[in-house]
């Protein structure tokens, strides 16, 4: 690393430094320390891309030097710092992060990766988030991945609520990972539907509360009140996956969605789902007609049977623009043979499709041979379209 930042050293106008580290287990925060009396240098540098993921010796001196040396980059416009698996850094590094971040008022693009980072607390990422709450008019982009920190609870969410409505006017990209954040409850999805307002322009979002196993119905519906409003949404992935509490997609927003292009949504494992759900989610797509992707997770849900899949593939019937269909019903033991060639039916006049993706697995009534004999009579109507249909 030392001899890295003598390189940068000769080269102050840098305006992009991308650099990877992954897996590198001699890497300290001595090397980081290094990189950083090298970085707070170059004024000209508009990109900076660090990626530590699983150097597991680097602790929170290393990111609090970084910090320090992102006060001094005053053109920086693309942040992204990947520290996966590092769990040594704890709060105060956070911190120190936060003060740097507040320094950055050209920042566009933050994707910050502090996933099972396990000594990381609400303290700390609080902090490091009241580092976006002022001067940054011009963020575009968010992207935060705080999976597996299974310190952080619901009020870790707070201040990200508060910078999130102070970036009102600018941001079109956000995406949230609290994978296994098992602390985080509907009070923490009430933080996030603070956050977003109908004044948002954004056209893309990413939520993955995946096995926060405490989230129930009421803090989905809440949640999705807040997300029908935002009408400029073109991209939705949601993911309550193990989240066995919820028995309700919520899925009443896509109707108020019209702009979307790409929907994906996971409630695998959410075993309490029924029929009516996908019902529910065949009825809203009808209204979607410039979707080109869909990708729907209900793998493990055994109450979902073949009336729910009917409903689906009606409603997909006039997605004239539809490009990629991606759905995964395995060990969904109520679907059988019986009535499917007629649910891919609804298939036949979907022109614009690329993609048909299906997996049955597990599911104990349903005969790979028909699958095979389905995929041939569709091909009939679509040959240019590319059939995985597995059971």
């Amino acid at each position: 690393m030392h001899k890295i930042a003598k390189i940068l050293k000769r080269f102050t106008s840098l305006n992009r430094i991308q650099l990877s580290f992954k897996s590198c287990d001699r890497i300290t925060s001595l090397g980081i320390q290094d990189l950083s009396g090298a970085l707070k240098n170059l004024v000209s540098l508009q990109n900076l891309n660090l990626n530590f993921d699983s150097c597991g010796k680097i602790d929170k001196i290393g990111i609090e030097t970084l910090g320090i040396a992102l006060m001094k980059l005053n053109s920086l416009q693309d942040l992204t710092l990947k520290f996966h698996g590092c769990s040594k850094i704890s709060d105060p590094g956070l911190q120190s992060l936060g003060q740097g971040l507040q320094e950055l008022a050209s920042l566009k693009t933050i994707f910050l990766d502090f996933s099972e980072c396990l000594n990381i607390t609400n303290v700390g990422l609080n902090d490091m988030n009241q580092g976006l709450k002022r001067g940054h008019a011009l963020i575009q982009e968010i992207h935060m991945n705080f999976s597996g920190c299974s310190l952080i609870t619901s009020e870790g969410l707070n201040e990200l609520s508060q910078s999130l409505e102070e970036l009102s006017s600018s941001l079109v990209s956000l995406s949230l990972y609290f994978v296994a954040c098992q602390g985080i409850t509907n009070v923490g999805l009430d933080y996030i539907s603070k956050g977003l307002n109908e004044h948002q322009p954004l056209t893309k979002l990413i939520l993955n509360f995946a096995s926060c196993e405490k989230i129930t119905n009421t803090g989905l519906e809440n949640l999705t009140q807040t997300i029908k409003q935002l009408k400029s949404l073109q991209a939705i992935h949601v993911d309550f996956s193990w989240c066995t509490l919820i028995s309700d997609t919520g899925m009443q927003i896509l109707k108020e969605l019209t702009a979307l292009k790409s929907v994906n949504l996971n409630f695998s494992i959410c075993s309490e789902i029924e029929n009516k759900e996908l019902q529910n989610i065949g009825g809203r797509l009808t209204a979607l007609v410039y979707l080109e992707e869909l990708t729907l997770s209900f793998y493990n849900c055994p109450k979902i049977g073949n009336s729910g899949l009917q409903s689906l593939t009606q409603g997909l019937k006039n997605l004239l623009y539809l490009q990629s269909i991606n759905f995964d019903f395995s060990n969904c033991i109520q679907i059988a043979d019986h009535g499917l060639p007629k649910m891919m039916e609804n298939l036949k006049g979907l022109t614009s499709l690329q993609k048909v993706a299906m997996k049955f697995t597990f599911c104990k009534k349903v005969s790979q041979g028909l699958l095979n004999s389905i995929s041939q009579d569709l091909m009939k109507s679509l040959p240019n379209t590319t059939f995985n249909l597995r059971s």
